[in-house]
């Protein structure tokens, strides 16, 4: 392999390294923004149980 070869195989490589690194940062972004609608909708899940449980006597208001 001579040096040109080596050099070009180097480039390759660091093409395919930063397209994969635009991946990762990709998925990460997405990863947390699906982390924060979790956290929205579990935020409204446990006020719709607790006007529940207020509204039928499920719990009183020390439970909650």
């Amino acid at each position: 392999m001579t040096t040109q070869d080596r050099i070009e195989a180097l480039e390759q490589t660091v093409r395919t390294h930063d397209v994969m690194i635009n991946l990762l940062v990709s998925i990460g972004e997405r990863q947390q923004e699906l982390l924060e609608e979790i956290r929205r909708d579990n935020q409204q899940t446990q006020r719709l149980w607790a006007r529940l449980a207020q509204r039928y006597g499920w719990l009183d208001d020390d439970d909650l």
